[in-house]
């Protein structure tokens, strides 16, 4: 089962609806100011969104701690992790940003556990 603890978070307006989808997504901030989904495989985040809010709602994002994380692929413990482009999280490629490293695997469209260190560097 995955799990969430110690997490840091930040919070602000939500750019989009995610009231039914978009909990524990990679989630970026807007030229607006506001979170909104990750939509660029690879690309760098803020964090992962913890709960659904409505648009223009506040949205609660872990930037650091172990954080619940929709799985996108297979994912193993070891793995360094990336966002695709539905904000879910994959294994990185080399050259590409991780976001953490997983703690408890899960298989694609579940939940998985990892260390959330967002933009902690390009994978080799």
């Amino acid at each position: 089962m995955a799990t969430k603890s110690n997490l840091v978070s930040i919070s602000g307006s939500a750019a989009a609806d995610y009231s039914s989808s978009g909990q524990y997504t990679f989630m970026d901030i807007n030229s607006s100011g506001n979170f909104v989904q990750q939509s660029a495989a690879g690309a760098a985040c803020v964090g992962v969104l913890q709960n659904n809010p409505g648009s223009g709602h506040e949205a609660t994002v872990a930037i650091a701690g172990e954080s619940k994380v929709v799985a996108g692929a297979t994912l193993s413990p070891g793995n360094r992790v990336q966002s695709n482009a539905s904000g879910q999280a994959i294994a990185a490629a080399s050259g590409d940003m991780a976001q953490g490293i997983v703690k408890q695997g899960a298989s694609s469209g579940n939940l998985a556990t990892i260390v959330l260190q967002p933009n902690s560097g390009q994978v080799n």
